[in-house]
This record gives structure tokens, sequence and C-alpha cells, in this order.
């Protein structure tokens, strides 16, 4: 593992409730980790329903090792969203971990 493999800024965000200008509290996605790490975009597909056209891109960010993140959050890269599908620790070295995600587009 060298220090140039995670060349993308990505950010981590959760659920929170905020108040709007109004005082009211909204739902809203807070950035709560900010690191580097490796996208990959392994597959895109066009799925077809009600004859409507969506696309959907699976991929995977490889991290340095940690523990404080969780499926229910977020993943933002540059100006894409992607839902978290599951997270593998690399066990054997506790160096690394994937975080699978999907976008839909």
């Amino acid at each position: 593992m060298t220090a140039g493999k995670y060349k993308h800024r990505v950010e981590f965000q959760a659920k929170a409730t905020v108040q709007d200008e109004y005082g009211e509290p909204v739902d809203a996605w807070q950035t709560v980790i900010e690191c580097w790490g490796l996208v990959h975009y392994l597959t895109g597909r066009e799925l077809w329903a009600a004859k409507q056209a969506n696309s959907e891109v699976t991929g995977r960010v490889e991290l340095r090792y940690r523990d404080d993140i969780s499926p229910e959050m977020r993943i933002k890269y540059r100006d894409r969203f992607m839902d978290i599908e599951s997270i593998v620790p690399l066990e054997h070295d506790r160096r690394e971990i994937h975080v699978n995600f999907k976008e839909r587009l």
C-alpha cells in the first residue's frame, strides 16, 4: 500500500436534523468524514421500468482502515452521491476497507 494509491477526495455524509431559516427542524445530509480514497466504477446498466429508463452504476471506494463508517451513510464524490451497499474490512491486515456503493443517475 503506497501513499499515492488514494488519489480521490471523498466525503461520507450522515442524515441529521438541522434548522431551516425559519427555525423549523428539517432532515439534511451533513459531511461527517472527509478522507482520501480510490474510487472504482465497476458496472453500469440500464434499467427499464414503467417505460422509463434509469441508469445504475455500482462501484467501490478503497480506504485506509477505519471503523466509523456505517451503511446508513452516503458517499459524496465530486458532485455525485452514492448509497453505501456494504463495507468490507480486509481482516487479514486491518490496513484497508472497501466500501461498495450504488449510484442512481
